[in-house]
Formats: C-alpha cells, sequence, structure tokens
C-alpha cells in the first residue's frame, strides 16, 4: 500500500485546483477540478473520492467511498483512516476483478457532495494504481 505522507506530499501541486473549488464551494469549478486531475493520470490509475467523517477522543475517522457501495473504513488518526480507505478501495476492486465483474469508475462531478448524506463530512481523493490489483 502506498504511504500517504508521500502520496500526499506528491499530490499536494495537483490537488490545489480541488481544494480552492472546494473552498469556494461552487460546484461547477469542483467538477472541473475534479476532470482536471483525474486527466492527469496514466490509464492504470483511478482517484476515488472519499468522504470522511471526524473522529474525536472517543470516536475513531469513519470513510466512506460512495462509488463503491459497502466498502468503507476507519481509523484512530485521520492519516490511518485514509491508509485504511486506500487498502479498503484495492481489496473492493479486487474482488470484483475476481469474480469477473467490472470496475466502476469513479465519479468526476460534484453529485457526492451535494448528498445530505454527507452533510458534514470533509473529502480527499485517494489515488488507487490499478496494476497492484495483479499483486493481491
Amino acid at each position: 500500500m502506498p504511504d500517504v505522507a508521500s502520496l500526499l506530499d506528491s499530490e499536494a501541486a495537483s490537488q490545489a485546483p480541488l481544494n480552492q473549488a472546494l473552498a469556494s464551494g461552487d460546484m461547477m469549478e469542483l467538477s472541473r477540478a475534479l476532470r482536471q486531475v483525474a486527466s492527469r493520470d496514466q490509464q492504470d490509475i483511478v482517484r476515488f473520492p472519499v468522504a470522511i467523517e471526524a473522529g474525536d477522543d472517543l470516536h475513531a475517522y469513519g470513510v466512506v467511498v460512495p462509488d463503491l457501495p459497502g466498502c468503507f473504513s476507519g481509523g484512530d488518526s485521520l492519516q490511518d483512516a485514509i491508509t485504511s480507505a486506500a487498502e479498503a478501495i484495492t481489496l473492493h476492486l479486487s474482488c470484483l476483478a475476481t469474480d469477473g465483474r467490472p470496475l466502476p469508475r469513479p465519479s468526476l462531478d460534484a453529485e457526492h457532495w451535494r448528498n445530505p448524506e454527507f452533510a458534514g463530512f470533509s473529502w480527499a481523493i485517494i489515488r488507487i494504481d490499478l496494476a497492484q490489483l495483479d499483486n493481491l
């Protein structure tokens, strides 16, 4: 699994337009930023938006992958939650591939941000190298 710290550092520059769009709340700008980020990817790289429910002293962070129904994870820290989410996505996709089912494409619009189910959640994009599926 990728090291979250290095993943976040290497992705920081490419995430700037996405972060600005999220801060502005402009859904059209957010959709455009998501498409720009995705278009820079290689063919075997996919990026999934994840909804993060904040943890506290008594509760772990929770992560939901809206594009993969049933795929979720958590962690005691934000870094643990993101690492767990990357693992959960990879395993979920691996199971789909093993079963011969098509791999879903991540959504590139802002539909999840508008979903009231995720009100108050923070968002991140997790990058998955589909070549890893061959190594599981």
